[in-house]
């Protein structure tokens, strides 16, 4: 996937952020923590495996992660695991070839006591958790990398493909990420 020139700058921008302020962990926040922050999240914790960095999504609200956003991450080749019972599961991301667990995808909100609050930059994957969401008390940093929502596309023909193309995307975006901080 081509990453644009401006695009590439931002990303190194946030990179130069994260290596000067000694960042350990990343909180992906977006209004409803159910596509972007989630994806983004699973991207980080799969790019930077043996980093020592930390992965987490949040939102402005709770909702629970949306059922393509899941079918996508299986279809791309991770393991999936959940408990179906409630109505916000937690579900467990594996990576083949060995299973490595990556992390746990739910809905929560920044503040809950899951997501780190030690050496944490807070990134915001959409507008309306930027202006919606203006302080992260714990956040280091509030740093803007936003994406086009794939909800557009729900119940249609093109969904699949829609989520699929985001989290490419996504993955493109956050392993270049992690190359500039590795």
């Amino acid at each position: 996937m081509e990453i644009s020139t401006e695009r590439r700058t931002e990303i190194r921008q946030i990179a130069d952020f994260i290596l000067e302020n000694k960042i350990k962990n990343i909180v992906f926040v977006c209004t409803h923590n159910s596509r972007r922050s989630q994806f983004c999240q699973v991207a980080f914790a799969a790019a930077s495996q043996g980093l020592g960095y930390g992965s987490f999504s949040a939102g402005t609200e709770v909702t629970r992660v949306y059922k393509s956003v899941i079918s996508t991450l299986e279809n791309i080749g991770f393991g999936i695991e959940s408990n179906e019972l409630t109505d916000n599961p937690v579900i467990s991301i594996t990576q083949e070839p060995d299973n490595t667990e990556l992390c746990s995808l739910w809905s929560k909100t920044w503040d809950d006591s899951s997501i780190s609050k030690e050496e944490t930059l807070a990134i915001m994957t959409c507008s309306d958790a930027e202006e919606n969401c203006p302080y992260i008390p714990f956040a280091k940093g509030r740093i803007p990398l936003r994406y086009e929502d794939p909800k557009y596309s729900d119940g249609t023909e093109k969904e699949e493909k829609v989520y699929a193309d985001k989290f490419n995307e996504i993955y493109a975006e956050i392993k270049l990420l992690v190359d500039f901080i590795a």
